[in-house]
């Protein structure tokens, strides 16, 4: 009797061994800060016909997908990529979580210890970029917490060139693209470094930007003005311009008649 209860658990020993050699470098302890953290391991079908592949996840906090092929191929490997996302309310703890992997008729049970972290960082990624008059800045929060952002300067920037400082809210996981003017004005080539502060650290973007300045900028400075003004008011003045020359070569006109008018000719009718 002893004997086939021996037997028993050693047979059931070598089907859990084989049952779970399929999976590899699946991480047994994560930690997850206040960014989404990327979980990935692969899968082996060492037959020689494809398999179906399907995965269970019974996870404490969202996850998300990002790589999981519904076939392995015959004496091939694939990976799968799952991101494991932070959640308000969970900072501090450990939890354990189960990823059931099914291969065929081969099923492996995975147990991973999950620990979220408190953290508090800036983790917002940043891109800027120049086009024509105008500063394009994308910005992504990969943390689940707001985020405030600041461009808190410009450093090699003419003199006689504006842009507006200010700062910018992101809630948890947002990206946004924010577009602010840039007031150009003398020539310039070379590199603007844009200088933004958040959670009490400073960081740098740079742009190259080369920009041939105007010689005149008169027109420039009456299109500024006129887009702040009423389109009708700008008809009334375009009518108002068009009158006074009209009336300046009425009177231009008038004026030779009237030089002309003192001078009479002389006709002779022959009798």
């Amino acid at each position: 009797m002893k004997f086939w209860g021996t037997l028993i658990l050693v047979l059931a020993l070598l089907l859990s061994t084989g049952a779970s050699a399929f999976v590899n470098s699946l991480e047994n302890t994560i930690s997850v800060g206040e960014s989404a953290y990327e979980l990935s391991y692969t899968v082996e079908n060492t037959s020689n016909i494809r398999q179906p592949l399907t995965v269970d996840y019974d996870l404490p906090t969202y996850f998300e997908i990002i790589k999981q092929p519904n076939y392995v191929n015959a004496n091939s490997t694939q990976e799968i990529v799952v991101k494991i996302l932070p959640q308000q309310g969970f900072e501090g703890t450990t939890y354990t979580g189960m990823i059931s992997i099914n291969l065929g008729g081969n099923r492996a049970e995975k147990r991973v210890s999950i620990s979220y972290l408190r953290e508090n960082n800036c983790v917002v990624e940043r891109e800027v970029s120049l086009i024509e008059n105008k500063v394009r800045i994308t910005l992504e929060n990969n943390s689940y917490k707001d985020k405030t952002i600041k461009l808190s300067e410009v450093r090699n920037l003419p003199n006689d060139w504006a842009i507006t400082s200010t700062s910018f809210v992101l809630n948890g996981f947002e990206k946004n693209t924010y577009e602010l003017e840039l007031q150009k004005g003398s020539s310039f080539d070379g590199t603007l470094e844009f200088v933004f502060e958040c959670q009490g650290n400073l960081f740098t973007n740079k742009v190259e930007v080369e920009h041939e300045g105007n010689d005149f900028t008169g027109f420039a400075i009456i299109g500024s003005a006129l887009e702040s003004v009423d389109s009708e008011l700008i008809i009334d003045i375009f009518l108002v311009i068009i009158a006074a020359i009209l009336l300046i070569a009425f009177i231009a006109r008038l004026v030779r008649i009237l030089n002309s008018g003192g001078k009479q000719t002389k006709i002779e009718v022959d009798q």
